[in-house]
């Protein structure tokens, strides 16, 4: 049986009108979002609206409470089967003491294999060996409305253990959740860091899977150089299997064990300015290859990339660059043009995509960011968008 509970964002004037009276710090902000474009049936304009405070009562301390809401809706249909409300974020936190932090409600996780968004209680207890946190409760909905779902059909719950062995840096985690009566995820993971010398680290990570048919979910090796020196360097090597959800429709499908490398460098060859390359590759009996290089600097980005092997190629450019009118006001433009081909393709297609746009922050707590898009590629011959945002901080 599902517990509904409905929130408004009208409430927000009465957020504001009553901290200051009730001795209430109110802070957060509204973002709109008005989105325009035409496709081959109808012309859109998609409003979003999101809603972000914390409310903290100055009489009780270490005490607040965190929301983040969101409406959407679209023109194309008079606001009408597309307008929805999605509950992001509602929790009662509570850090009263160094050591203990208590969060109940709806909030995202980053706690090792539990990464995700959760109607929970998380206990997060930091002692000086490193900490320890618990969650427990159920699965929120997939669109995020506003409502409890089954807790016997839909629970969650999982643990990480942080600390650290002779310099290294370790964690530990857990996963169990199911959904509508079903086993969903069932996860374990233990990741370790340690620092080898001095802007050199290194960071191992093994998620397994605890149920079902392969066991192995995830592992790789990653070793990181700077950036406090005029060289950096990444090299990463990744072995796993992809995850299907149960519900998929192509849980039917037999994936296979992919092995991934990936390595990039940079060098500052002036002060702010970095030239580098980056290059990833599959190691299967295909080839299957990425490799570019790119240009950094105060202004932005430059950069070129070339995908070669069996399923195709591709050769692209890409740039990104912002402009300081005044102090108020600043330009940006980017861009992206690649030509490809697909497996036994002959034909060569090209695409092309560019934005520009400009923002300005009149006042302190008002910003204002306006930009026009642009698409080109063999299925859409010109396709033009509008973007205005309009964030207000309170």
């Amino acid at each position: 049986m599902k517990a509904k509970f409905r929130f408004g964002l009208v409430l927000l004037p009465v957020f504001l009108a009553a901290a200051p009276c009730a001795g209430q710090a109110l802070r957060g902000y509204t973002l709109t979002d008005l989105y325009a474009f035409e496709d081959t049936a109808e012309t859109h304009l998609q409003v979003y609206q999101w809603l972000f405070f914390r409310l903290e009562p100055e009489a009780v301390r270490g005490v607040s409470l965190v929301a983040h809401m969101r409406y959407q809706g679209d023109s194309a249909d008079d606001f009408s089967d597309s307008s929805a409300f999605r509950l992001q974020n509602l929790y009662l936190r509570w850090a009263g003491t160094p050591h203990l932090d208590l969060r109940l409600g709806r909030q995202f996780l980053f706690e090792g294999v539990g990464v995700g968004t959760y109607d929970v209680l998380r206990v997060n207890y930091r002692p000086r060996w490193g900490g320890l946190t618990l969650w427990g409760g159920l699965v929120p909905p997939a669109q995020r409305q506003a409502e409890l779902r089954d807790i016997e059909a839909n629970p969650a719950f999982g643990a990480a253990v942080r600390g650290a062995v002779r310099g290294v840096n370790l964690l530990g985690s857990y996963l169990r959740e199911e959904r509508d009566g079903d086993l969903y995820r069932h996860r374990a993971g233990l990741t370790a860091g340690y620092r080898l010398r001095d802007n050199l680290t290194g960071q191992a990570r093994v998620q397994a899977n605890l149920s079902g048919p392969e066991a192995l979910h995830r592992a790789s090796l990653q070793v990181r150089y700077g950036p406090a020196t005029d060289v950096r360097l990444l090299g990463e090597f990744t072995i796993g299997t992809p995850w299907v959800p149960p519900d998929s429709p192509f849980e039917d499908i037999e994936f296979k064990t992919f092995q991934l490398v990936r390595a990039s460098g940079a060098y500052q060859i002036l002060p702010g300015y970095w030239l580098g390359l980056r290059a990833h590759t599959y190691l299967t009996q295909e080839v299957n290859a990425t490799a570019g290089l790119f240009l950094e600097g105060p202004w932005g980005v430059v950069g070129y990339r070339q995908r070669f092997g069996d399923f195709g190629e591709e050769n692209g450019a890409f740039g990104a660059a912002s402009y300081r009118l005044a102090r108020f006001a600043e330009a940006y433009f980017s861009a992206d043009y690649s030509s490809y081909t697909f497996e036994d393709q002959e034909d060569r297609e090209d695409q092309a995509a560019a934005q520009v746009g400009l923002r300005l922050v009149p006042v302190a707590p008002l910003l204002v960011d306006a930009s026009l898009q642009g698409l080109n590629n063999p299925r859409y011959d010109s396709d033009i968008r509008g973007l205005l945002r309009v964030k207000w901080s309170f």
